[in-house]
């Protein structure tokens, strides 16, 4: 009787985290299970036509908080229309910051 109890006990801290991780489960799940308000296969959607390039040129940045750390420093590239480019690099390198 004495074990089960040390159980029980070992246990109380745990009911809180169970009481958060259902409430969180339940927002994800409302975001999953929502329709969504623009539909793929709309008949009445009006197709647009993507046109040109994106283009970087001699792109300097840094955070305002953090102006000694040069984020990108003179960058100069284009994305062009149809194709597929990739960023990659180091952690810290500045491309969530091109996106």
């Amino acid at each position: 009787m004495l074990f089960g109890l040390f159980a029980l006990g070992g246990m109380a801290p745990n009911i809180g985290a169970y009481g958060q991780a259902k409430a969180a489960g339940m927002k994800a799940f409302s975001i999953i299970d929502r329709a969504p308000t623009i539909l793929l296969d709309d008949e009445n959607a009006i197709e647009h036509k993507m046109k040109g390039t994106i283009k970087f040129e001699n792109v300097d940045f840094f955070y305002p908080k953090r102006p000694d750390a040069h984020v990108l420093r003179n960058l100069n590239f284009e994305f062009e229309l149809g194709k597929t480019t990739a960023i990659v690099g180091p952690s810290g390198s500045g491309k969530s910051t091109v996106v």
